[in-house]
């Protein structure tokens, strides 16, 4: 699967000027270190502390567990896009948020609209989102801001 998820990637890029490409054990994107590409980043683990300049698309996937974690605590300038085991975002988005994820936990600022379908998906009370919101899971808590219309297919919902 990881192997064929690469060749993926690859092809598709081959065609799109200015992609940056990481298949690694693990990425990490330290405060104050910046990557001014769109980045692609297919790794177990991805933590994001930085700032992304341009797309960012991150599929947490291999490892002993087969899905790993994402930790997006950074600044992303556009899109942000994750697929993985447990996605904690409490970053700034100045775009879109697109997260698949078994659990998700928004706790930063989004620009425009989120997309988020997992088992478990949690805006928290200092979660902003500025457009709007997609939430799809088996539970779903909403705290925080949305300014734009809010959608909800969820088994259990709270509103906090």
């Amino acid at each position: 699967m990881r192997r064929f998820l690469a060749a993926f990637i690859l092809l598709a890029a081959a065609s799109a000027p200015a992609i940056q490409i990481v298949d690694a054990d693990g990425y990490t994107l330290k405060h104050g270190q910046t990557a001014t590409t769109e980045l692609w980043v297919l790794a177990p683990n991805v933590a994001v502390g930085g700032t992304v300049e341009d797309d960012f698309l991150a599929a947490c996937i291999g490892g002993p567990s087969g899905l790993g974690e994402a930790r997006l605590t950074g600044r992303f300038q556009n899109d942000v896009g994750v697929f993985g085991a447990a996605i904690n975002f409490s970053g700034d988005a100045k775009e879109h948020a697109r997260f698949l994820a078994n659990e998700i936990t928004m706790d930063g600022s989004v620009g425009l609209s989120v997309l988020a379908l997992g088992n478990t998906v949690t805006l928290t009370s200092n979660s902003v989102i500025k457009g709007d919101v997609v939430l799809v899971g088996q539970s779903v808590v909403v705290g925080g801001r949305i300014r734009g219309n809010l959608r909800i297919l969820a088994n259990s919902a709270t509103f906090n």
